[in-house]
This record gives C-alpha cells, sequence and structure tokens, in this order.
C-alpha cells in the first residue's frame, strides 16, 4: 500500500508523511518551479534502497550504504551518485543540515553508438503511422524521449518552424520544417497515449520493438535516436549539432540566429529515404542539387569553381 492509500485509510496522518524524503523532494521541485520530476524519483529510489523515508532519519552514513548497495545491483554510477546528489539537496532543503556526498563514483567516459540511418529506415517501412511520426520528429529534432512525446501530443501543425522548450534545460529550440516533415507532422493520428508519463515511453519501446522484429533489425533504444540526429546536424554543421544537442554555443548565442543557422544546415542533413516519401530527388538534376546543398560551403564553392571552368571551356 502507497502513502496516498495509507493516508486515506488513517494509518499515516499528514504530519508524519509531511517529512517524507519524497514528500520534501515534490516540495522542492513545486517551490522552485522545476519541470523535472527526476529529484522526486531520485528520492524515492532511496527510500526503497534504505528502508527509511524520514528526513530525521536519514544520515550522512548512509550515502555509502546507498552507494554500495546499489553498485551491487549493478546500478550505474550516473545513477547512483545523480541520486545521492538529489538527496543531499532536499536533505538541506528540508532540514537545513548539508550532507557531504563522500567519495564520488567515476563515471565511464561516453561511447555513443548512433542507430544508423538504415536501421531507423527498415524500421520506418514496419511502424505504424503514429510511430513513424515520432521517428521523423526525433530524428529531425533530436529530443530526449520525454519531450518528442510532449511535442508529438502538441501535433498536429503546418508551421513553417517548430518550437520547443526542452524539460530538462529550459533551452528554447527553433526547428526549421521541411517539405518532407510538414508533410509527417500535418497529420492527427490516434496515439496509443495521452500524457508523456514514465509507462508511456513502456509503449513506445514496445512498439519501436515490434517494428525492429518485423523488420528484421536489431532493436535501438530511443535514446540512439537523439544520438543520431546530433550527429547528422554536426556532419551538416557543426555549430548546428551543438544547437540540436542543446549544449549551447558559449558568446557566440548574444551574436548568432540559431534558426537562421539550422536553416542554412537542413539541407544537407541527411534523412532516410523512407522518410522522404513523395519528396525524393526526382531526377538527375534534382539529385545533384540535393546533394550540392549537402555539402559544406567549401566543397561548393570548388564544385562551383569547377562547374564555371567546365561551362567556358
Amino acid at each position: 500500500m502507497g502513502v496516498k492509500e495509507l493516508v486515506r485509510e488513517g494509518v499515516l496522518n499528514f504530519w508524519s508523511t509531511h517529512m517524507f524524503l519524497s514528500f520534501q523532494a515534490a516540495e522542492y521541485v513545486r517551490t522552485n518551479g522545476l519541470r523535472s520530476f527526476m529529484i522526486a524519483s531520485n528520492c524515492r529510489r532511496f527510500e526503497r534502497v534504505m528502508q527509511v523515508q524520514q528526513c530525521s532519519d536519514i544520515k550522512s552514513e548512509m550515502l555509502a550504504a546507498f552507494r554500495e548497495r546499489c553498485r551491487a545491483s549493478c546500478l550505474s554510477p550516473v545513477t547512483i551518485e545523480k541520486t545521492i546528489t538529489d538527496v543531499c539537496t532536499v536533505i538541506k532543503f528540508a532540514t537545513g543540515v548539508t550532507f557531504s556526498p563522500g567519495k564520488r563514483l567515476r563515471r565511464p567516459k561516453p561511447k555513443p553508438k548512433p542507430v544508423a540511418l538504415e536501421t531507423i529506415n527498415a524500421a520506418y517501412l514496419h511502424a505504424t503511422p503514429w510511430l513513424q511520426q515520432w521517428l521523423a520528429l526525433t530524428l529531425w529534432t533530436g529530443l530526449r524521449l520525454r519531450d518528442s512525446l510532449r511535442l508529438q501530443l502538441s501535433l498536429p501543425t503546418s508551421d513553417p518552424v517548430l518550437y520547443w522548450e526542452a524539460s530538462k534545460t529550459g533551452y528554447v529550440h527553433q526547428y526549421p520544417v521541411p517539405a518532407w516533415l510538414s508533410e509527417i507532422i500535418s497529420v492527427r493520428h490516434k496515439l496509443p497515449y495521452q500524457h508523456a508519463e514514465g509507462w508511456t515511453a513502456k509503449i513506445l519501446k514496445q512498439h519501436l520493438q515490434a517494428a525492429c522484429l518485423a523488420a528484421g533489425v536489431t532493436y535501438f533504444h530511443p535514446k540512439l535516436m537523439r544520438q543520431r540526429s546530433v550527429n547528422e546536424w554536426s556532419n551538416a554543421n557543426a555549430t548546428a549539432g551543438s544547437l540540436i544537442h542543446g549544449s549551447g554555443i558559449g558568446v557566440l548565442q548574444h551574436y548568432l540566429d540559431p534558426l537562421t543557422v539550422l536553416q542554412a544546415a537542413a539541407p544537407r542533413v541527411a534523412v532516410p529515404a523512407a522518410m522522404l516519401g513523395n519528396h525524393k530527388p526526382g531526377g538527375a538534376e534534382e539529385t545533384l542539387l540535393t546533394n550540392f546543398r549537402r555539402l559544406d560551403p567549401q566543397a561548393q564553392n570548388l564544385i562551383s569553381d569547377t562547374a564555371e571552368r567546365l561551362v567556358a571551356k
């Protein structure tokens, strides 16, 4: 029986739950106007692992014990340390007591393995229409899973620009919408979910696994779609890749218009053929023009100079 049920049955009262770690985590999120629920989720994890809920019962030495128990359960160092950080933050918020996190676990260097465009193309051909829409949106925007689900819930739209505020960073993204994507996102599909909650991700993954199985390709985690998106935008333009990732571009953000950068890079971003639909290059001239747009400025100048010399002859 959960906390809410216990309170409802009179086993617990409000004041006994008021100083629960998870309760204070929710208060911290609300008080600071945060949109992420990860802090509360991490605090609930700490409660489960350590079998303690009252903030007053949590001691600093429990952090080391939590770390060891989670390591034994093969939880990732990133998740373990983020949980400890959130617990320390909430304890200070609730009681004013500052805990030392102790000796941190070394985080492994990231080893990105973006899913291949060929794999996405194969899965796309065997996906349901709403899943095809999600695949196209995610590849183009590079949004994290929950944000991509929320963006899909806000469709349809025929606007030439997509705007979205990332829930994790608060960064406001602007995406140009090419003709092929406009056709995909202008349709309102019947989605198997109405809210972008934790269980929604499971629904999407189940459908994605089914599409991959039908296509005969290895299942890929949605995170690998984000990696592929950032890679393709970076291949088109390094600054565009940074904008898609949302990491910022340092002092240049005071001078650059993000949408202009992305609009210039967009024609050079590689997209699976299945997503292009009727917007595939129709002939040799159009194919040449499409490939030319995908080249970097230096390569475009080289091709232009070569063409001028050939014409002159």
